[in-house]
């Protein structure tokens, strides 16, 4: 219950490593100023209500980043090779003014009943994955088990390059502000409100 904070700090995962960052009760787990995860050789990280801000993550040989509740403001996550970003729980996990880059398929899977947010405020945001084709955000869901992305473009901007690919035309994308979509769009809702939209593919 004591408060976790990694200020200004370097933590390397490698060898199918596995690092677990929670919030219990009232504590509060916050990664900042300019700290840098490495993550390698297998390793998992799982983030459940945690804040990372002007902090990047690093991606490689099939690491796998799990979050819940998690708040990315001004951050960065790089990955090279066969990576994963899943997105798991109700309440949403936000990347403001954090961008994204996975060279492989799948880079983001929002599991059932999962929330995403992607928000420009101060910063133009880049999601970005292998091709327009492939998917970057993979949405996963049933008929009552559905997950919601939802893309706030702002005035700065959001580019989404590479596909959303949903596994039920019900799963939900609303989509706000100057949001630019390079890529394939797979059968679901999106709910458009003021803004400008440019789907490209």
């Amino acid at each position: 219950t004591a408060e976790l904070l990694i200020d200004h700090s370097h933590v390397t995962l490698n060898d199918n490593s596995q690092l677990n960052v929670t919030n219990d009760g009232n504590a509060k787990a916050t990664i900042k100023n300019n700290s840098q995860i490495f993550m390698n050789d297998n390793s998992q990280m799982n983030l459940d209500s945690v804040e990372l801000s002007d902090s990047q993550i690093h991606m490689k040989d099939n690491a796998i980043l799990t979050m819940d509740s998690v708040v990315l403001q001004k951050a960065a996550i790089h990955g090279t090779g066969t990576n994963k970003v899943i997105i798991a729980g109700e309440n949403a996990t936000t990347f403001e003014d954090t961008s994204l880059e996975i060279s492989n398929q799948e880079a983001i899977q929002v599991n059932k009943n999962g929330h995403f947010k992607i928000q420009a405020k101060n910063d133009a945001v880049t999601i970005k994955g292998s091709s327009a084709d492939e998917s970057v955000i993979a949405m996963e869901g049933t008929t009552g088990d559905l997950t919601t992305v939802e893309v706030n473009g702002g005035t700065q901007g959001v580019t989404v390059n590479g596909a959303i690919i949903s596994a039920n035309k019900d799963n939900v994308l609303n989509l706000s502000g100057q949001v630019k979509l390079n890529g394939l769009l797979d059968p679901l809702t999106a709910n458009i409100s003021d803004g400008e939209i440019i789907h490209s593919y």
